[in-house]
């Protein structure tokens, strides 16, 4: 386990803005948009930075949630590697807020199917490998014209990559701003996927941490005008 009794110490002189949160065993982080889990100016290289090379002594050398790119918010980074095995095995549930797009109008829904992955893109698919569930809350909607758009909160308890995003697209609701599987323009640049909660049981106590929304994606809130807005 990496020592951090000198905490207040390593935020004084780094200036670790990211780190919400400083825990024995954990730590809980804020993700920028357009900032990677790994490689130069990373989530990981900040971490090394604050560190050394103790984190190659912890398993996946600490990473225990990751979320993708071009999506901000909440992510948990393992201190200890008896925390890392425990949480892979415990029930846990991540949160998230986007803004999407519809032809047709929906309610609140639950998917259930596989995900299949071909190189760089994960496609949802109805044979049941790779099983994952995502549930879908409606906050708030607007109509513009005959088009419909919604503000989600999306639950999904041990995810795989892209889920959400995929589940969506298998549904033809398009996350604006999604160049992979949304709806991508010059009006909807930036994906406003955020990671706004995470929840597990740690030593039979519920820890709940959240995760206020960045300015890209508050942009999209104002703009399509909802009168809705869960952020804790």
């Amino acid at each position: 386990m990496i020592n951090i009794s000198n905490r207040n110490k390593y935020i004084k002189k780094y200036n670790f803005k990211f780190i919400l949160k400083f825990k024995k065993k954990y730590l809980i982080i804020f993700k920028k948009k357009n900032i990677n889990m790994i490689g130069e100016k990373s989530i990981f290289s900040s971490i090394y930075s604050l560190f050394g090379n103790k984190v190659f002594k912890l398993n996946r050398c600490g990473i225990i949630s990751r979320i993708d790119k071009n999506t901000s918010g909440i992510i948990i980074y393992s201190l200890d590697n008896n925390f890392t095995i425990f949480f892979k095995k415990t029930k846990k549930c991540k949160t998230y807020l986007t803004v999407v797009f519809s032809k047709k109008k929906i309610g609140n829904f639950c998917i259930n199917s596989g995900i299949n992955i071909f190189g760089n893109k994960s496609i949802a698919t109805k044979k049941y490998f790779n099983f994952s569930k995502t549930k879908i809350k409606i906050i708030d909607k607007v109509k513009d014209n005959k088009e419909y758009y919604y503000f989600l909160k999306c639950s999904i308890i041990n995810g795989k990559r892209h889920q959400i995003r995929s589940h969506l697209k298998y549904k033809n609701i398009l996350i604006l701003g999604d160049k992979k599987y949304g709806k991508f323009n010059e009006i909807c640049k930036e994906s406003n996927l955020h990671s706004w909660r995470i929840k597990f049981i740690l030593n039979k106590k519920k820890k709940k941490y959240y995760c206020l929304p960045s300015n890209e994606n508050i942009y999209y809130y104002r703009k399509y005008k909802f009168k809705k807005l869960i952020l804790i």
